[in-house]
């Protein structure tokens, strides 16, 4: 099909898949390249099981690991942690979308999450 023959939801599909996967490229790149930020990635998950927080966003997680070891060295740090927490299950969406307070994410809705430290580990 043709750029001219695209519906507008079939191009937005496809320019949301592609944010999509450059997104996932550059969360990995992130995993796999760098040390510095891996480290703080692994002190983060060490540290999230000590969270009082039951319910909330990654943004709510990043601002509670950072009050207690700083901030990460790159900005995609915080997108690899939440995938890692996703992945072992730590994190269920609720179907609940908040506006978060940062100013970075420009006000778009952000997606709410059950924390479920025991018996999981990233």
């Amino acid at each position: 099909m043709s750029a001219d023959q695209m519906t507008l939801d079939d191009w937005r599909a496809s320019k949301a898949a592609r944010a999509d996967e450059a997104k996932r490229r550059g969360i990995a790149r992130v995993e796999e390249r760098d040390g510095e930020t891996l480290r703080w990635i692994d002190r983060a998950l060490d540290l999230v099981h000590a969270c009082p927080l039951t319910e909330g966003t990654g943004e709510d997680l990043r601002i509670w690991v950072e009050a207690r070891i700083g901030p990460p060295h790159h900005p995609n740090a915080t997108g690899a942690f939440v995938r890692r927490l996703r992945s072992a299950g730590m994190l269920v969406p609720t179907g609940e979308w908040r506006k978060p307070v940062s100013e970075a994410s420009h006000s778009r809705p952000i997606q709410v999450y059950a924390f479920r430290w025991e018996g999981g580990a990233a």
